[in-house]
């Protein structure tokens, strides 16, 4: 077994993470943003 390779960091530029609600239709999946939360809300004056 080889060891795990180690990569640097990769910095993600995210101002926003969404709540998604998924819906099943047949066979396909449907999801409906339902909530947002910014991020960077309590780190700027």
């Amino acid at each position: 077994m080889s060891p795990l390779r180690t990569r640097p960091p990769v910095e993600l530029a995210v101002a926003a993470v969404q709540l998604v609600e998924l819906r099943r239709e047949a066979r396909t999946y449907r999801g409906e943003s339902v909530h947002e939360v910014p991020l960077n809300a309590g780190s700027r004056p």
